[in-house]
């Protein structure tokens, strides 16, 4: 891989980490014109759309999806890229989104208990101390004297849960 590739790959790692963080700050904004959830993961989408296509065509590549892969194709995007940003940014309304992105985050663990139960993968010490850490972090965000509503906090979960299904569909699809 040459240089140039490598620099250009840490770019857009960069500027794909810096997107991804504001989202929740412009998710408030949005909000507070009266967008909800639903609108602003479809705005999200549907926005992305010719940037995707661009790439595509700059890459000589198509969008064209086999006909005998589209079930298994939109299973994985209803709970990549519509459930778990709906939860998500529907837990954005009720608690602070640091707390909503921590709670989001126990997809990793979610991610090994679901290959080691559903797909009899192997636990390895790696994956142990993975899990070991991300609930670690959890507990260290906790702070008991600020009050958690569940309204947010329940949805954060779950959009943990929805994209580790997400993670798993995708390792184990063509």
């Amino acid at each position: 891989m040459s240089i140039g590739k490598l620099i250009k790959g840490y770019l857009a790692v960069i500027i794909s980490a810096i997107l991804y963080g504001c989202m929740p700050l412009m998710a408030k904004y949005i909000y507070a014109d009266g967008v909800n959830p639903m609108t602003l993961v479809f705005l999200r989408n549907f926005l992305a759309l010719p940037f995707i296509a661009a790439m595509a065509y700059g890459q000589s590549r198509t969008l064209r999806i086999p006909l005998k892969m589209l079930p298994r194709i939109s299973l994985t995007s209803l709970f990549g890229s519509c459930i778990t940003p709906i939860l998500l940014f529907t837990s954005y309304q009720f608690i602070e989104s640091g707390t909503a992105t921590v709670f989001h985050f126990i997809y990793p663990a979610i991610v090994v208990l679901g290959g080691v139960l559903l797909k009899e993968e192997q636990l390895k010490w790696g994956n142990v101390i993975s899990v070991g850490l991300c609930f670690v972090g959890i507990c260290l965000f906790y702070n008991p004297k600020s009050t958690l509503d569940w309204r947010g906090a329940i949805p954060a979960i779950a959009s943990g849960f929805t994209y580790a299904a997400y993670i798993i569909l995708l390792s184990h699809s063509e």
